[in-house]
């Protein structure tokens, strides 16, 4: 469990922080503050990338060796980071970052579905807590480079704590399943990052055709892997709206780091992350379908959080809609995961987490550019 909780609190502690930390990164190695966006950007496409082959991989594996893989990566990419001299060494340096943790990330989804319900509320009290790191020590003017001495600590407690070798799939390595399980995500993804960041025009989207043969070859692919069992990833519908739900979340989290982000001094996301992490906590405590007024807690918080020109409280509800939404839809979509499919579930989970985000950061941004919100 303690290993579940390490890995999963380091993309997202290293997300908040770099995000606070990118224009002094920027601006440290280039002399200006232009193309920021891209320090944080280069990890999130990385991560994205590799969360469907991480789980195809995990399946094959087994937890233990994907997590000591990942680990491995994320440690050498760390110190490539700290001891970066061009924008170009960090960005590499971050590309590596979260292809490795995504190899973790999948897997440490696993071992939270290994310790059963009481573990999903102290992952999201986990996802909080990391936020609220990650916004805290990201703003402190130490420098930016300290903060991958603190991911190589994380990484290393993570090689302390590997677990023993768990059992392992008997069936070869699908290479193909593997490649596809990148190209698929980056057809779309691609395409979103080029529009959002480069400030292409809305045609390049039409590049993400591609994902209709990538998904179809994918697809194909776990057909190949499961055999004769029907189910290849979910084990029915409600598991998958579940997933697709903590999308949702996700893209709602996108929207708000947005709105923050616009505001003329960003009040940063500390209050949205200990709300956030005290919820869940709370969560065993609070009434089984107390989940469902997430929503309607979330949308009052941005609509508050872009018309009140204090952000504190419209923070903590949207802290709080995470950590009431987050946990249920997480445990819904792993406890209906197929048979000796939990590392797929978990990674095609996650990768769904970043579409919708990712769609989100883009639509909206196109309607701010347009002056149509």
């Amino acid at each position: 469990m303690f290993l579940a909780l390490v890995v999963l609190f380091l993309p997202v502690f290293d997300f908040f922080a770099l995000g606070v930390a990118a224009p002094v990164v920027q601006h440290d190695l280039t002399g200006g503050s232009r193309g920021a966006e891209l320090v944080p950007a280069s990890f999130s496409f990385g991560y994205a990338a590799g969360l469907l082959a991480g789980g195809v991989l995990g399946d094959r594996f087994g937890a233990r060796r994907l997590i000591a893989a990942g680990a491995c990566g994320y440690l050498a990419a760390c110190v490539v980071c700290a001891s970066a001299p061009t924008a170009a060494v960090l960005l590499g340096g971050r590309l590596v970052q979260g292809v490795s943790a995504a190899a973790m990330v999948a897997q440490g989804f696993v071992l939270i579905w290994r310790g059963g319900s009481r573990a999903y509320p102290l992952m999201a009290a986990t996802l909080g807590a990391a936020a609220a790191c990650g916004q805290l020590l990201g703003g402190l003017p130490v420098g930016w480079r300290w903060l991958f001495l603190v991911e190589i600590a994380v990484g290393l407690l993570i090689v302390c704590r590997l677990p023993d070798g768990g059992p392992v799939a008997g069936n070869r390595v699908d290479a193909a399943g593997v490649v596809l399980g990148v190209l698929l995500p980056l057809s779309v993804l691609g395409p979103l990052a080029w529009l959002r960041l480069a400030g292409g025009t809305a045609w390049v989207l039409a590049a993400a055709i591609a994902v209709v043969p990538l998904g179809w070859g994918y697809h194909r692919r776990l057909r190949v892997m499961a055999g004769r069992r029907r189910r290849l990833v979910f084990a029915g519908w409600r598991p998958l709206l579940a997933a697709a739900g903590t999308g949702g979340v996700y893209a709602g989290q996108a929207v708000l780091i947005l709105v923050v982000s616009l505001r003329p001094d960003p009040p940063g996301l500390f209050f949205y992350g200990v709300s956030f992490a005290l919820v869940s906590l709370m969560g065993p405590r609070l009434p089984s379908r107390s989940w469902v007024a997430g929503p309607a807690l979330a949308g009052a918080g941005l609509a508050l959080l872009y018309a009140s020109a204090d952000p504190r409280i419209p923070l903590v509800l949207c802290g709080a809609a995470m950590g009431l939404t987050l946990p249920a839809l997480t445990a819904a979509a792993l406890a209906g995961s197929a048979p000796g499919a939990v590392s797929r579930a978990a990674g095609t989970l996650a990768t769904m987490q970043q579409f919708a985000a990712a769609a989100a950061l883009t639509a909206v941004g196109l309607l701010l550019d347009h002056g149509r919100i």
